[in-house]
C-alpha cells in the first residue's frame, strides 16, 4: 500500500502563455568593414561576422567568449530508435549543408549586417546581425526552401563552441531531465540549475541527448564570466563536453573524446526522439521538420565578465496561488551591469524548486 502523500500522477498548467520580453530598446553599434569581416564596437565588446557568414569572434572585456564561431548548423547525431529508421542515411544531404554553403551577399543596412546565403539541399537562408550599444546581440535566422523534395531537417538552429571550462548551467525552461519535442510532458516548466556533466544524459551507447524543450533563457558560466541567452520565442538547447564527430564510431561512453570544448547547440526545433518500436517505425510526423516549408527564428545573447549574481526579489520572493497549492509563483529578478532588470514570473511545482 502506498504511503500517505505518495504521488500518483501529476500535471502542470499553463495559466498565461508566454510573452517573450526584449529588454528596454538601445541604440544599435555600428558596424565597420576590416578587411573581409564586418566588426561592431561598443563600450565593452568586439563583435566579428567574417566572410562565411559567422559570428566568428566575440570579445567582452578583453576576453573571447567563444571557441569556435556561432553558425548555422542542422546535423543531429542519431538515437538508437532512429539508428533502426535509417534516420542518417535518409537525412545525409543536411549533414555538411552548413559547412558547405554559399555565401551571396554580406551587405550592411540600418547598422545591421546581413548575409544572404544558399544552401545544396535547395534552400536560401539569410541571417541578420545587430548589436545593441549595451553589448547584447541579436540573431535573426530566415529560411525559405527553393526546392519541393528536401528531406526532413535533423534540427533547425545554431551551434557555437565555448571554452571547456564554462561548466555551470543555469536555465528557465522544462527540466529538470532530458527532453524532446516527443518527449516533454514529465518535464515540467520551471527554472533549473545543474553541472554540465548533469545535463548531458548518458547512454551505455553514445547517441544524441540532453535535449531542453520550451527554453526561455539559458545561461552557462566559468565563474568569470557569463554568456546568457534568451529566445524570442520557445527554443531547444543541447550542451555537451564533445562535438557531435566525437559520438560517431564509438561504442562506449568512454571511448567519447571529452573536455576539449562546451558544444552548445542553440535550435528553433529539434527532430523527436521516435520510439513506437525500436526496429524501424519512424518519429510521428507532427514531431519532425519539414525541409520543404519556411522557418525563422531569433535569440539574444549577452556575454558577461562580471554577471551580478541571479537573487529573489525579497518583496516577491513566493506567493502561493489560490488555484492550487502544488504551484508556487515566484518573481525573478536577473541584474546585469548598465542594464535594466529583467523580471520572469514562472509556475512550477514547489517540490521541484531550487535552491538559491
Amino acid at each position: 500500500m502506498a504511503e500517505e502523500g505518495f504521488v500518483v500522477a501529476r500535471e502542470q498548467f499553463i495559466l498565461k502563455p508566454e510573452e517573450f520580453w526584449y529588454g528596454v530598446s538601445e541604440g544599435n553599434a555600428k558596424p565597420v568593414k576590416s578587411a573581409e569581416d564586418m566588426v561592431f564596437t561598443t563600450d565593452n565588446c568586439y563583435v566579428t561576422i567574417n566572410h562565411t557568414g559567422a559570428l566568428s569572434s566575440w570579445i567582452v572585456d578583453g576576453k573571447q567568449m567563444l571557441q569556435a564561431p556561432l553558425e548555422p548548423y542542422f546535423w543531429k547525431p542519431e538515437n538508437d530508435n532512429q539508428h533502426a529508421a535509417h534516420f542518417a542515411e535518409r537525412m545525409a544531404p543536411w549533414r555538411d549543408a552548413a559547412e558547405n554553403r554559399t555565401v551571396k551577399s554580406i551587405r550592411v543596412k540600418n547598422h545591421q549586417v546581413i548575409v544572404d546565403m544558399t544552401l545544396s539541399v535547395g534552400a536560401e537562408l539569410t541571417l541578420t546581425y545587430t548589436v545593441k550599444n549595451d553589448g547584447r546581440i541579436r540573431v535573426d535566422m530566415d529560411y525559405r526552401p527553393t526546392a519541393t523534395d528536401t528531406p526532413l531537417i535533423p534540427k533547425f538552429g545554431m551551434r557555437l563552441r565555448l571554452p571547456a571550462d564554462m561548466t555551470h548551467i543555469e536555465y528557465y525552461g522544462r527540466g529538470p531531465w532530458e527532453n524532446y519535442p516527443d518527449r516533454k510532458r514529465s518535464a515540467f516548466l520551471g527554472r533549473y540549475q545543474m553541472p554540465l556533466t548533469e545535463y548531458e544524459t548518458e547512454y551505455i551507447r553514445p547517441q544524441d541527448n540532453g535535449c531542453r524543450t520550451d527554453v526561455r533563457w539559458f545561461c552557462i558560466s566559468n565563474g568569470e564570466k557569463t554568456l546568457r541567452i534568451d529566445g524570442l520565442q520557445p527554443l531547444c538547447i543541447r550542451a555537451w563536453d564533445y562535438g557531435e564527430e566525437n559520438l560517431e564510431g564509438v561504442r562506449h561512453p568512454h571511448e567519447i573524446m571529452r573536455g576539449c570544448y562546451v558544444n552548445l547547440n542553440i535550435d528553433l526545433n529539434i527532430h523527436g526522439v521516435g520510439g513506437i518500436d525500436t526496429w524501424g517505425r519512424r518519429t510521428l510526423p507532427q514531431y519532425t521538420i519539414d525541409g520543404n516549408k519556411p522557418y525563422r527564428y531569433a535569440l539574444y545573447s549577452v556575454g558577461k565578465t562580471n554577471i551580478t549574481k541571479i537573487t529573489w526579489n525579497n518583496k516577491e520572493q513566493l506567493r502561493t496561488l489560490n488555484t492550487t497549492k502544488a504551484l508556487k509563483m515566484r518573481a525573478l529578478v536577473v541584474v546585469y551591469p548598465n542594464c535594466s532588470k529583467l523580471f520572469i514570473i514562472s509556475y512550477l511545482p514547489t517540490h521541484q524548486r531550487q535552491s538559491t
